[in-house]
């Protein structure tokens, strides 16, 4: 599973939408659904922040651990 569907499936699972997850990490809804789709990376300060407001770990973002349950 790619980083960008990762990101997805937590956002889902903790039931935020698109926008809402932009707008806490201050950055616009097309910019952060270019993650999403895997059109871009996000910078390693922006994948801490995703990690920390959805409550999972950046190694599981990154595919390198399975456990969803948070840090």
């Amino acid at each position: 599973m790619s980083l960008g569907l990762r990101i997805r499936k937590v956002r889902r699972l903790r039931g935020y939408t698109q926008k809402q997850l932009a707008e806490k990490l201050n950055m616009t809804e097309a910019n952060f659904s270019s993650y999403e789709r895997d059109k871009s990376v996000p910078p390693s300060e922006k994948l801490n922040q995703i990690a920390l407001i959805l409550g999972v770990s950046t190694d599981f973002l990154l595919g390198q651990t399975t456990d969803v349950s948070g840090r």
